[in-house]
């Protein structure tokens, strides 16, 4: 039973991630880039900074814990699919379907908390970072002295 769901979930991993060549597109276009690279690129540049701008601490920070909570997100679903396939293969045994019942239970109260966390920390993160007067690095004001942005 063990080799099943250790060979059902290396396929499901190797599909995920072979999946996401389909969305690596170049562009015939001077200047763009794709799906992946850009986010990649995106991401690079609010960790290690773009290199002509500066990125602030807060700014750092909520980065982090929003890439590390959205990777809590991706554990969830994975632990929701374990569990699916116990109760899809238990074949009727109480025990099994007790376990696999248990783990969607315990799945759901987790992500809850995830959703919470990341509710609490985009709201505490957002308050600093307003309160410093920080952007991240695209914010600003524009011509009505309104702010235009920062980390969203």
């Amino acid at each position: 039973m063990f080799k099943k769901v250790v060979i059902f979930f290396l396929i499901s991993v190797g599909i995920f991630l072979l999946s996401s060549f389909a969305l690596a597109t170049t562009s015939t276009t001077t200047g763009s880039t794709g799906l992946i690279s850009g986010g990649v690129q995106q991401l690079g540049s609010a960790v290690y900074g773009s290199g002509t701008t500066s990125t602030s601490l807060p700014v750092l920070i909520a980065t982090i814990i929003k890439a590390l909570l959205g990777l809590l997100g991706i554990i969830f679903i994975v632990i929701i699919i374990y569990a699916g396939f116990l109760y899809i293969t238990s074949q009727g045994t109480p025990e099994t379907i007790k376990k696999a019942k248990s783990t969607i239970f315990y799945a759901l109260i987790g992500l809850i908390i995830i959703l919470t966390s990341y509710a609490l920390a985009s709201f505490v993160t957002d308050i600093i970072i307003n309160s410093a007067g920080i952007t991240g690095g695209g914010g600003g004001t524009n011509s009505t002295g309104t702010g235009t942005g920062g980390i969203k």
